[in-house]
């Protein structure tokens, strides 16, 4: 019956939730209505509340990390990984759906940092390592396995696996819908979706999602900036940066619309398939020089 209750609450409350709107649109206005009248103020502050955070919170982070990255591992190896959701079948193959996901997520960043990261950390090692000297044989494992961190299998494991499992759960067993507050049922049942906490979770969820889609964005058009600086000699001014996030932004908006069977979908596979070429052409290049070399 209380799962009864909590569709009815869910698919009966029409329209706009306005209370986790205007949580989240105004904190995102003020932010950057703030960084535009002093970003060096704006900017001390979010690294001071990082570095605090990292300070009280890293390791917890960290365990949770490694304790949810063994929960994922072992529902997937054990009885319950073979179980599914539905009967229906996929709307789309295990390689598209793959693509949309590593596309969706890694995006830009995947591009970029993919290289630069380990690059970054075997010049100057994290902090963990203090011992070590950058640009050393030394800094080899340290830069990788940082890397790992970020991009490897924990990061996989928590943010796609074990959310995605339950959210999928919750919706398609459960009736409940897409919402990030539906992750809280297990817990607080009916008081996830009528509660304050419920709100927040929602609240929380878009500007984490704002932040983390449009911090990357910005680092994009950067970065795109520089390349085209780079090939082609084209001035790295605000103004192509500007230009750059307006194109970048304009073709992000039609892409997101069309939904998954057309813009999203397409994109993806493309995508995907010319990150296998490029790949293929760094290896058979660098293959090709080891054989001159020899």
């Amino acid at each position: 019956m209380a799962d009864e209750s909590a569709k009815e609450k869910f698919f009966n409350k029409e329209g706009t939730d306005w209370w986790v709107w205007w949580v989240s649109a105004g904190f995102i206005i003020v932010f950057i209505v703030a960084a535009l009248i002093n970003v060096d103020a704006v900017g001390a502050i979010v690294t001071a509340s990082c570095a605090w955070v990292c300070d009280y919170f890293g390791a917890f982070w960290q365990i949770l990390l490694i304790a949810t990255f063994f929960l994922g591992l072992g529902l997937a190896i054990g009885k319950y990984g073979a179980i599914k959701l539905t009967d229906e079948k996929p709307d789309f193959t295990t390689f598209k759906w793959v693509a949309m996901i590593v596309t969706t997520l890694l995006a830009g960043g995947g591009v970029f940092f993919s290289a630069s990261e380990p690059i970054s950390h075997f010049l100057n090692p994290p902090p963990q390592y203090a011992g070590v000297v950058g640009g050393t044989m030394e800094a080899v494992a340290p830069a990788l396995s940082m890397s790992y961190l970020h991009w490897g299998y924990l990061a996989w494991a928590c943010l796609g696996g074990l959310s995605g499992v339950l959210l999928g759960y919750l919706h398609y067993e459960k009736g409940l819908p897409l919402k990030p507050r539906t992750l809280l049922y297990p817990i607080l049942k009916e008081k996830a979706i009528d509660s304050m906490w419920g709100k927040l979770a929602d609240a929380f969820a878009v500007i984490g999602v704002a932040a983390g889609t449009i911090g990357p964005i910005g680092f994009l058009g950067l970065q795109l900036a520089d390349a085209l600086n780079q090939l082609w000699g084209v001035p790295n001014t605000f103004t192509v940066q500007l230009v750059i996030l307006v194109v970048v932004g304009i073709f992000y908006t039609l892409v997101t619309t069309t939904g998954l069977e057309k813009g999203i979908q397409h994109l993806a596979n493309a995508n995907v398939l010319l990150t296998f070429i490029v790949a293929g052409f760094i290896l058979l290049w660098r293959c090709r020089n080891c054989l001159r070399i020899n």
